[in-house]
C-alpha cells in the first residue's frame, strides 16, 4: 500500500519525523516499508510568470517566451501548444535535475533558451494519475493566478510529499485502510490520532421508493442511499493530491470521493447515476448466467455462483469487483445512488480468479474486513458529498441486513505471561500503556489484563497475540541476547535411514548416479501396475502437470532417461530413492534406469552393456550388501508390465516368495536401456542375515566345466536348483558362462567350483560329484552332457 506522509500527517502529527525514520519505525513494528521516495523527484524549480510570448522565427510549433522568475527574467524556448503570455508556470532553472534530464543553457534553432517550462509529466507524475482534463497531458502545467512568482511550485501544488510503499502481511488486512495506518503510527510514536470528520446521521432522509434484497448467502449487508441533487466538478486539490500519491487517477469529485473513502476506511463503495435506474428494485443474486459488459467495455461470462447486483433481474454490477453497463457517474450526473455492502470473501475471490479480473475493491473484499467499515464509510461519504458535491435532497437509507454493531471480542493475558514468554522485565505500566495506545481499552483485575479488541483488528484472538502486540510496539531490541538453554543431543540415523544411505553408497560404488525428480506429477503418470492405489490429488495445483502426489517411480524415471538421451548424455545408470503415496498406504521405492555401457574401456577391450543380466547382477549385489542372500530370491516371467518393459527380457523378482519388484530391459518402442523398480519398504522390514567372518580356506578349490544340452522349456533356475542339491556338500559355486541355441534346444555351459574346508579333494571325489550332478539332471530335467 502506498502511504502519503502528507495525508498521514492530517490524522497524526508526524511533521517532525523524517519519512525514512518513519519507514524504519513501521518496519520494526511489522509493517515492512519496502521503499521511501518523493512524489516529485525534481530540483531547482520556481514559479514563473510569462511576460511575453512570440513565435519562434525558425519553427512553426516553438515559442520564444520571456519569463519572470522573481529575481530575473529568462528567455526560454517552449514547444507546448498551450503556452501563452500572462500564464503562471513551473520553471526548471539551469542546473535543475528532472527524472529524465538535467537542464542546461542551450540554443534551440539558433535561439538561446535558459531553462524549461514544465508539465507535471516532466516532473515524474505518471499520466494515468493526472485528471483527464489536466493541461499537462498535452502541454505545460498552468498555475492559478494566486501562485506567487519565485515560490516553490511543488509546494504550491501540494505535491511536496514523501511516499512510503508498505508491504502488508496477510494477517494485517486492516492496514489496507489509511485510518488503520494512522492508528498504528499514533501508537508507535505516542501521538494523538485525529479521525476524519464524518456525518453521523446516515439513515434518515426523504421517503425513498428503492427496495434492496439479497437472494444469496454471499451478501451479508447491502445499503443503498439515494441523493437527489449533486454537482459534478473537479475535486479539491488536496483530494487529487492524495489520490495521485496513492497511485490513483483523479476523475471528478464524486468518483474521487468514492476512491478516497475506500483508501481511508478500507471499505469499497460504488456510486450509480440515478438516471440509470429504470426501476427501484435492487437484488443481489447468484443464479445469473450469461455475458455482461463491464465499465471497461470488456465482455465477461457470468456463471451460477457468481454474485451479481441486479436491477429487477438486469445485472448492474459484479459484486465487489466491477460495475456494469453505463451505470457509472457521468459528467452530467445530477442525482446518484450510493452502494455500500459486505460480501463473502471466498465468493468474491472465486469469481475474480475465474474471470481474471482484479480491482482495488476486490483486493479488499477478499480479505477479512472490519464489520463496522460499511457504516464508517457511509458516514464519511455523506460528509464529503455535502462539502464538495453540494449534496441535497438526501433520501433515507435502504438496508438489507443489520447495521447493529457486533459485540467486541475480549482477550486476556497476565503480566507474568507477557514477560515469561518474551524474556523481558517490563513493568505493569509499560504493558498497560501499549494496550491503551492501541485502543484496546484494557482493564486489570487480579493481575489479569483484559483487552477489548477493536472491530478493525481481525487478527487478535489469543493471549499470545496480545503479547506480540506488546513487543511489536515497544521494540524487539529490548530483548536481551541470551543463549538458548536446552539439553545437548546427538543426532543419529534410524535403521531405515541407515539402509537408504547404504543403498546410495552401494549404487554409487557400482557406477550409478543419483537423481531427484518431481514428487508432484500429472494424472497420466499415476497409472502403472506397481502404483499404490488412490493417489492424493492436490486441491489447488499449480498446473495439471503437478496435480497428483506420485504413487510410483517408473513413470518419473523414463522422462529422465529421455531428457538425457535428447541431450546426447548417454552410457549412464540413474537411480532414485523416494517415498510414493496412496491414500491407504505409502512405501519407500528404489528406481533404476540406464542405457548404453555401464563400463567401457576400449583400450583394454572391456565393456559392461546395461542389459537384463547386468541389471540382475546389480540388484543381487545390492541385496547381498543389505543382508538378503541370493538363496532368498526367485524370479518369474514378467506378466505385470509389458508396456514399459521388454516382454521377453524382463522379470518379476521375489524375496521369500513375495513380490519385490520388476526389472529388465526397456520396451523397444520406448528406448534402448534397462529399468527397475523395487519396494524398499519390504526390504526394510526383512530379517537380515548377520555378517559372518571365516578364515581363508587353506585347501585348494577345483573347477570343472560342463556343457549341457537343454530343452527350451527348462529354465536356468531349475538347472541351478538340481545342481545345488546333487553337488552337496562340496559344491561351492555355479556360474553360467555360455549359451548356444539351436532349433528345439540349447546348449548351456556352466563352471562348477568344488571346495572342502577339511581336506584336499582328489580327482575321484570330484568326478563322482560331477557324475551325480549329470545323473540328477538327466533324471529330473532330461538334460544330457553335450
Amino acid at each position: 500500500m502506498l502511504v502519503s506522509k502528507k495525508w498521514l500527517n492530517s490524522m497524526v502529527d508526524v511533521s517532525t519525523i523524517d519519512a525514512y525514520e518513519l519507514g524504519d519505525i513501521l518496519t520494526n513494528a511489522g509493517l515492512e516499508v519496502e521503499l521511501v521516495y518523493p512524489l516529485v523527484n525534481a530540483t531547482n524549480l520556481v514559479i514563473g510568470h510569462i511576460t511575453n510570448c512570440e513565435k519562434h522565427p525558425d519553427s512553426d510549433h516553438l515559442s520564444v517566451t520571456k519569463v519572470d522568475v522573481g529575481n530575473e527574467e529568462l528567455q526560454i524556448v517552449c514547444g507546448a501548444p498551450n503556452v501563452k503570455e500572462g500564464q503562471k508556470v513551473i520553471v526548471a532553472l539551469e542546473g535543475a535535475k528532472l527524472p529524465e534530464l538535467t537542464i542546461k543553457k542551450t540554443k534551440v534553432r539558433g535561439v538561446e533558451s535558459n531553462g524549461m517550462i514544465c508539465s507535471l509529466l516532466e516532473l515524474g507524475i505518471d499520466e494515468e494519475y493526472l485528471p483527464v482534463d489536466s493541461p499537462s497531458i498535452s502541454g505545460i502545467e498552468v498555475l492559478d493566478d494566486d501562485a506567487r512568482i519565485g515560490d516553490d511550485p511543488i509546494a504550491y501544488l501540494g505535491l511536496d510529499d514523501m511516499i512510503l510503499d508498505v508491504s502488508l502481511t496477510p494477517n494485517r488486512a486492516d492496514c489496507m485502510a489509511m485510518q488503520s495506518i494512522a492508528r498504528e503510527v499514533s501508537a508507535l510514536v505516542k501521538k494523538e490520532y485525529q479521525a476524519p470528520e464524518v456525518e453521523k446521521d446516515i439513515l434518515s432522509g426523504l421517503a425513498s421508493d428503492f427496495k434492496v434484497n439479497s437472494l444469496t448467502k454471499n451478501c451479508h449487508l447491502f445499503v443503498a442511499k439515494e441523493i437527489g441533487k449533486v454537482t459534478v466538478k473537479p475535486s479539491p486539490q488536496w483530494i487529487q493530491n492524495v489520490l495521485i500519491a496513492s497511485g490513483m487517477n483523479p476523475i471528478n469529485n464524486l468518483v474521487d470521493i468514492s476512491n478516497l473513502v475506500m483508501l481511508e476506511t478500507g471499505q469499497p463503495s460504488h456510486f450509480y447515476d440515478r438516471d440509470y435506474f429504470d426501476v427501484t428494485d435492487i437484488s443481489i443474486i447468484d443464479d445469473f448466467e450469461g455475458s455482461v459488459k463491464a465499465l471497461d467495455d470488456q465482455e465477461y461470462e457470468i456463471i451460477k455462483g457468481d454474485t451479481i447486483i441486479s436491477m429487477a433481474g438486469k445485472p448492474i454490477g459484479i459484486a465487489g469487483i466491477k460495475g456494469l453497463g453505463n451505470s457509472m457517474i457521468q459528467p452530467d450526473t445530477s442525482s446518484m445512488v450510493i452502494e455500500v455492502a459486505s460480501f463473502d470473501p471466498l465468493a468474491i475471490r472465486n469469481t475474480s480468479r475465474r474471470l481474471g479480473l482484479a480491482s482495488d475493491s476486490q483486493a479488499r473484499y477478499i480479505k477479512p474486513m472490519d464489520p463496522q467499515a460499511p457504516i464508517k464509510a457511509l458516514e464519511r461519504i455523506m460528509y464529503l458529498l455535502k462539502k464538495y458535491a453540494d449534496a441535497d435532497e438526501i433520501y433515507e437509507s435502504k438496508v438489507f441486513g443489520s447495521l447493529e454493531a457486533e459485540s467486541l471480542s475480549k482477550v486476556s493475558v497476565t503480566f507474568e505471561h507477557v514477560n515469561n514468554l518474551l524474556g523481558t522485565k517490563l513493568s505493569d505500566d509499560e504493558i498497560g500503556d501499549v494496550f491503551e495506545r492501541l485502543n484496546f481499552q484494557p482493564t486489570v483485575s487480579n493481575r489479569v489484563i483484559e483487552c477489548t479488541i477493536p472491530s478493525y483488528r481481525r487478527d487478535l484472538f489469543i493471549a499470545q497475540d496480545l503479547i506480540e502486540e506488546v513487543i511489536r510496539v515497544i521494540g524487539y531490541d529490548i530483548i536481551e541476547s541470551t543463549l538458548p538453554q536446552m539439553p545437548l543431543t546427538q543426532g543419529s540415523l534410524n535403521k531405515d535411514q541407515h539402509l537408504i544411505r547404504h543403498v546410495e553408497k552401494t549404487l554409487v560404488g557400482l557406477g550409478a548416479q543419483q537423481v531427484i525428480s518431481y514428487t508432484l506429477v500429472s494424472k497420466s503418470l499415476t497409472s502403472h501396475p506397481l502404483s499404490l492405489k488412490d493417489p492424493y490429488q492436490l486441491m489447488s495445483p499449480l498446473s495439471d502437470k503437478r496435480e497428483y502426489v506420485r504413487n510410483n517411480l517408473t513413470q518419473s524415471l523414463i522422462p529422465i532417461l529421455e531428457y538425457n538421451l535428447s541431450h546426447q548424455n548417454t552410457d549412464n545408470l540413474y537411480f532414485e530413492i523416494s517415498q510414493v503415496f496412496g491414500q491407504d498406504s505409502e512405501q519407500w521405492r528404489l528406481g533404476l534406469i540406464g542405457d548404453g555401457q555401464l563400463v567401457q574401456d576400449t583400450y583394454h577391450k572391456v565393456s559392461s552393456p546395461l542389459d537384463f543380466s547386468l541389471m540382475k547382477g546389480i540388484l543381487e549385489t545390492l541385496l547381498e550388501e543389505l543382508g538378503v542372500s541370493k538363496a532368498r530370491l526367485s524370479y518369474e516371467e514378467n506378466e505385470i508390465d509389458t508396456v514399459n518393459y521388454h516382454p521377453y527380457r524382463s522379470a518379476q523378482i521375489y524375496c521369500d516368495k513375495k513380490l519385490l519388484g520388476l526389472f529388465g530391459e526397456l520396451h523397444p518402442q520406448l528406448n534402448k536401456g534397462v529399468l527397475a523398480e523395487i519396494n524398499l519398504s519390504f526390504i526394510m522390514g526383512l530379517k537380515k542375515a548377520k555378517t559372518k567372518y571365516t578364515p581363508l580356506n587353506k585347501y585348494p578349490r577345483v573347477s570343472r566345466d560342463i556343457a549341457l544340452v537343454v530343452n527350451d522349456e527348462v529354465t536356468h533356475e531349475e538347472i541351478i536348483r538340481v545342481i545345488k542339491n546333487a553337488g552337496r556338500p562340496y559344491l561351492e559355486s555355479i556360474n553360467l558362462f555360455d549359451i548356444y541355441e539351436k532349433e528345439d534346444n540349447k546348449s548351456m555351459a556352466y563352471t562348477l567350483v568344488f571346495e572342502s574346508k577339511e581336506k584336499t579333494l582328489v580327482d575321484d571325489e570330484i568326478n563322482q560329484m560331477v557324475n551325480n550332478i549329470l545323473e540328477s539332471l538327466k533324471e529330473k530335467l532330461n538334460i544330457t552332457l553335450r
